[in-house]
């Protein structure tokens, strides 16, 4: 099985424009930089070393001493005796083919937890070690990850009971975790950036086994995926990059629905609130740098339909959205100043897919049309014009 779990590096521009602005950090939230999480009945990775056969789980006396013969000391110093034993990546193989799922769920997990991706595109877990850390292994603080390419570090402890080895995280403040507490037949997973200060506490009593990865993006580096870092606008800085180089590939104007309506006379930047407010004001440093153009615009939608006497008839209808037509009534620059009235405006323009299905209408005409209103935030590369 290969020693890495790879994510596809391809960019869909609308898809990705949207994950990115769906969860948008807060600027003054108080952004994970360690995550810990019990798993309980892992699937048995399947290793086998290079020098000594395959491992059992959870471990016994007898294969930590064939691991400790097949592995290296992590200190040369004989005085106190080696409690630390590393293989590297290149002398052990992971056989199971269930363990490839399970660790694209845990990097998923991960990549969503730390703010880098909610679904977990683009990143990859790249194989580094398998180490045994016996009753006495020694606090070993490290600050980098083992690939100067890494954004961060994923170890899963497998399962063999122990007590003590704390996993310490520090990064203005300390956050401290107990993979002890499961150790016996349960595995658990820690994960931490680049830039977090890494320490484990010796191990009391047991072994503690532990497979290392280091986190990678396909495209975004440790310098802007790190605990201090604003990952929304790394992410956002990436795709707005890729459209202004490959601009005559994609479209030249994509729009976004905005999650509350705003009153027409509040139509600019100085008039947003809450989430709309963020959303724009990303976008807006984003735009600025690649020499696009953002517009609000007012969005009527309306679908000719019947008349209803009846009210279970009119609540049980079905609107067919494929026959919507939508214009942007009014279009104007986050100033407020106006740009263009009456646009015609195509679903396909939208980064969201279908955010119309299954939404009752805000208003209906006598003829039986069915109305939606929206703000749309519509941005342009700067040698398009909405007139």
């Amino acid at each position: 099985m290969a020693a890495t779990i790879t994510a596809a590096p391809s960019i869909d521009l609308a898809a990705d424009l949207l994950e990115c602005l769906s969860h948008l950090e807060p600027a003054d939230s108080n952004k994970a930089f360690a995550l810990f999480e019990t798993l309980p009945n892992p699937p048995n990775p399947g290793i086998y070393l290079r020098n000594g056969g395959s491992i059992g789980l959870p471990l016994s006396d007898g294969d930590a001493q064939v691991f400790r013969t097949a592995s290296y000391p992590a200190s040369l110093e004989k005085d106190p005796p080696a409690s630390t034993w590393v293989v590297p990546a290149g002398e052990f193989e992971i056989q199971n083919p269930a363990w490839g799922p399970f660790l694209r769920g845990v990097v998923t997990k991960v990549s969503a937890g730390l703010g880098v991706d909610s679904t977990g595109k683009g990143v990859l877990a790249e194989l580094f070690s398998l180490s045994l850390h016996d009753a006495g292994s020694s606090s070993m603080p490290v600050r980098r990850s083992p690939n100067p390419q890494a954004f961060g570090t994923l170890a899963i402890t497998l399962p063999s009971k122990h007590e003590g080895g704390e996993v310490c995280l520090s990064h203005a403040e300390t956050r401290v975790f107990e993979p002890s507490q499961a150790s016996a037949f349960d595995a658990s997973y820690t994960a931490w950036f680049s830039d977090v200060t890494y320490e484990v506490k010796p191990v009391l009593a047991g072994r503690r086994l532990v497979l290392t990865y280091s986190l990678v993006h396909s495209t975004l580096g440790p310098d802007v995926l790190a605990a201090g870092s604003n990952k929304s606008m790394a992410k956002l800085d990436m795709l707005f990059s890729y459209w202004r180089k490959n601009i005559e590939e994609e479209t030249s104007m994509l729009a976004y629905l905005l999650e509350d309506e705003v009153e027409d006379e509040k139509l600019s930047y100085s008039g947003l609130e809450g989430n709309n407010l963020q959303v724009i004001t990303y976008l807006r440093q984003a735009a600025e740098k690649y020499d696009f153009c953002i517009y609000l615009a007012k969005m009527k939608r309306s679908i000719n339909g019947e008349d209803y006497d009846d009210y279970d008839d009119f609540h049980e209808r079905e609107l067919d959205q494929s026959e919507a037509e939508s214009i942007l009534e009014r279009v104007v620059e986050l100033d407020g100043t106006e740009v263009a009235k009456n646009l015609e405006f195509g679903d396909e323009m939208l980064i969201q897919e279908e955010p119309f299905e299954g939404v009752e209408p805000d208003d209906e005409e006598n003829s039986g049309t069915v109305l939606y209103f929206r703000t749309v935030p519509a941005y342009f590369a700067l040698d398009d014009n909405p007139d």
